[in-house]
């Protein structure tokens, strides 16, 4: 958003010179400026008819004190706006810092907090213009309508644009004038009590004048010293002249505001002093320097503390960096604020580079949970506790290198930790002389001859540097047999390539330990399945060896081979089951459509034996046909779980909308069906689409519809509930409920609940069950809960998967 300047030529350019002129009308002459608002505010209302026109002064330090917000009406005179907080709220919230001005209509905004805003205050259009000075929103023009809705012309923007500029400048020319008045008794008063030096420069009359402070800084009287800018530059001291005389010209500060700067002047007695100016330049409204003011701060103290400091920390630097240890630091987050130059000797890390990073990602995986249980040790009752352990930290070439890390932890008055700060030792050969020893002393006890694993030590190049005697038992072969030789050898040719890969490949490559099963050649040529389990150590020397824990795992293949085979016998059986159930399907459905249409064809021919012989053929007819469909419907049910428990059942998901879907089962399949039962469905949660098999999903709720109408006599209730997760139908009857020891057996094939086999309601008991495997397929979850005499709900959810 620009500074803003009036333009009057601008305003006349643009056609406004009449408008300008009722600008000018309106805020000339000497009345009070919020008289002048209110007469403003309520010519605008009667010229645009705007149902409200509102002055808002942006609250603010030293900007809109004492100037208070007004409303005015269409046809009455200007009021205070007063404490409406939330018109003024609602106001506001529709313009942002880079709009020049917001208009439109309240219908069509898509915040909805601002929509709710404006419509709680029964605005339905708006025309709001911020009023900016100096880079400064001094407050806001707006024009609101409540009982209409209009869009504002591009004339009306043009001319109310033009008011805002105007009236913008004299707003904040009377709120300059507020402020100046009491600054100016301030600045007077401060200015006399300081003992900083104020000077000033009038730019239009090229005169100069230093305060009485400014002089007495340098050990002058008053009179003492002429005002002139001659005798400020013989003051400056001549390797700071040219540096002064550029940072402070006035006419190089266009568009700067205030600035400073640091230089030497002479005192009387003839020493140069240290000061720092403070200065800024006033422009005219040409953007012209008129006046130059500046302070002047004695600084000489500070200067020379600053290069006492700066030679002690050059000595303290010289000292830490000439220390073997590392010197650490560390901030209550956890980051390095200090490193001394130790640390790139030690570890070949930069120490700018690691400052400000987290310290514990230096530390040895395997180590941080130590690391970090240190930094996070509950308070000990004393401000600073000392610890010491030993880690692992990672130098810049990757290697790890030990540490005995002395940690000095201080706490805060509330008891959390403020700073760590310690010492690192390097301990890195003694660590790896310890740790060989204690790889020797365990080489010892794994080679005990009471061990029953084969244990074996291979070099990096996979050559048997030990073997033992455990070896006798499971291969037939002496421990002397291997030694030297290259363990791939005695590895099956078959197996070469994997053991190769999967353990010597992966342990050169870092690994710390592998699990591999493979074969080995035993004495007569035949060959055992054994499972190794391997992992590096490193030599008294710091050589890199590999031992390997072995075990003969050959019955538990052949375990595990007989299961497979079982496996396969098993899928066969599946197989077999699918095939006789297609043809028992096809040699049943045969007779029962000869059956069918057998009877069809007598119906045929009984019509013509009259109402009397028709009334017991008619019974014994639908019999039949009943018995029939119950058998065709079986068959059905038989051949979808022989399909399913085979996979042989297509499963295609689709996006699909399942509020429809829904409704469209409902409608077509049971309304003329159960014409005088009622099927309620209601939907919860946002309505989306949703992945299923249609084809599936459609047997599934056909199933469990069925059921509820079946086994109830009162309405059906369906409940579905979308979620982020998925989607869930719950389907409510109040029917006959099942009995609480037979829940268990729903999802048993051909299973009927006794209570409803002795009503002799149609059925066959593969419905549940198919729907069950229905939604495993899906993926869902499928519930069924019961009470006898009261009713059934069966719950289904099916995830939310692509």
């Amino acid at each position: 958003m620009n500074d803003f300047s009036v333009n009057t030529d601008s305003v006349i350019s643009n056609g406004n010179s009449v408008l300008l002129d009722k600008i000018l009308q309106l805020f000339g002459g000497e009345s009070l400026f919020e008289k002048k608002t209110a007469t403003f505010l309520k010519w605008v209302s009667d010229s645009y008819y705007p149902n409200l026109s509102l002055f808002i002064p942006q609250v603010g330090p030293n900007i809109s004190e004492g100037f208070p917000s007004q409303i005015c009406e269409f046809g009455f005179n200007a009021t205070l706006l007063g404490n409406n907080i939330e018109l003024i709220s609602a106001v506001k919230s529709v313009i942002s810092y880079s709009d020049i001005h917001k208009s439109g209509l309240t219908s069509e905004i898509i915040d909805d907090s601002i929509k709710s805003k404006l419509e709680k205050e029964g605005i339905s259009s708006f025309f709001v213009i911020p009023l900016v000075a100096r880079q400064k929103t001094l407050g806001y023009l707006a024009f609101v309508e409540n009982d209409i809705t209009r869009l504002w012309s591009e004339k009306e923007k043009l001319d109310l644009l033009s008011f805002a500029k105007v009236f913008a400048q004299y707003f904040y020319t009377e709120t300059l004038e507020k402020e100046l008045f009491s600054k100016e008794d301030i600045l007077q008063k401060a200015i006399e009590n300081s003992n900083d030096g104020y000077w000033h420069i009038d730019l239009t009359q090229n005169q100069m004048h230093f305060s009485r402070q400014w002089k007495r800084m340098l050990g002058f009287d008053e009179d003492e010293i002429e005002d002139s800018f001659d005798t400020f530059e013989k003051l400056l001291h001549p390797d700071d002249k040219d540096l002064v005389l550029q940072v402070l010209d006035p006419y190089m500060k266009i568009g700067v505001g205030s600035y400073e700067c640091e230089y030497r002047i002479r005192h009387k007695v003839g020493k140069y002093l240290w000061v720092l100016t403070r200065a800024n330049v006033n422009f005219s409204d040409n953007g012209i320097p008129i006046q130059f003011v500046a302070t002047n701060t004695d600084i000489t103290s500070r200067i020379e503390y600053k290069r006492k400091l700066s030679l002690s920390e050059a000595k303290f630097k010289m000292l830490i960096g000439s220390i073997h240890e590392i010197i650490f630091e560390i901030d209550y987050n956890g980051m390095f604020t200090f490193l001394n130059e130790a640390w790139e000797r030690h570890l070949l890390l930069k120490v700018d580079k690691s400052i400000g990073t987290e310290s514990s990602k230096y530390i040895h995986p395997e180590d941080r949970a130590i690391f970090n249980a240190v930094l996070s040790k509950d308070y000990p009752r004393q401000e600073v506790t000392h610890l010491t352990k030993e880690l692992r930290y990672i130098a810049a070439n990757g290697k790890s290198v030990w540490m005995e890390a002395h940690f000095s932890i201080q706490y805060t008055n509330h008891h959390e930790r403020l700073e760590v700060k310690g010492t690192l030792v390097n301990i890195d050969e003694r660590k790896l002389g310890e740790i060989a020893k204690q790889a020797s002393e365990n080489k010892l006890a794994r080679i005990s001859k009471n061990i029953s694993d084969l244990i074996s030590e291979i070099d990096e190049k996979g050559n048997y540097l030990f073997m033992s005697n455990s070896v006798r038992g499971m291969t037939g072969r002496n421990p002397e047999d291997f030694i030297g030789k290259n363990a791939l050898i005695d590895v099956y040719s078959e197996d070469r390539k994997k053991v190769k890969e999967n353990i010597f490949d992966q342990l050169l490559n870092g690994a710390n330990r592998v699990v591999e099963q493979y074969r080995v050649v035993i004495a007569g040529g035949d060959y055992i399945w054994i499972e190794s389990i391997v992992q590096p150590v490193l030599s008294a020397s710091g050589k890199r060896t590999f031992i390997s824990a072995s075990r003969d795992i050959s019955s538990r293949r052949k375990l595990q081979e007989d299961m497979e085979l079982a496996l396969k016998k098993e899928q066969d059986l599946n197989e077999l089951k699918s095939r006789f159930i297609t043809m028992t399907s096809h040699e049943f459905r045969t007779p029962l459509s000869s059956i069918q249409s057998s009877v069809q064809l007598l119906e045929l021919y009984a019509d013509d034996l009259g109402d009397r012989f028709m009334k017991p053929f008619e019974k014994h007819f639908g019999k039949i046909t009943t018995q029939v469909s119950r058998i065709n419907n079986l068959l059905n049910n038989i051949e979808t779980l022989g399909k399913i428990e085979s996979l042989e059942m297509p499963f295609n998901p689709i996006k699909q909308n399942l509020e429809e879907f829904t409704k469209n089962i409902i409608n077509q399949r049971f309304k003329e069906l159960y014409a005088n039962r009622n099927v309620g469905v209601t939907f919860i949660g946002e309505s989306r689409v949703m992945i299923f098999d249609p084809s599936l999903f459609d047997n599934l709720l056909c199933n469990v519809f069925k059921n509820a109408l079946l086994y109830s006599q009162d309405d059906v209730l369906c409940e579905v509930r979308f979620s982020d997760a998925g989607f869930e139908i719950a389907i409510k009857d109040t029917g006959l409920g099942i009995p609480e020891e037979e829940v268990q057996h729903l999802f048993t094939s051909f299973f009927r609940a006794n209570n409803i086999v002795n009503l002799n309601i149609p059925g066959n008991g593969l419905g549940l069950i198919i729907s069950k495997k229905i939604v495993d397929i899906h993926g869902g979850n499928i519930v069924v809960d019961s009470t006898e005499g009261q009713g059934t709900t069966v719950t289904i959810f099916i995830p939310n998967k692509k």
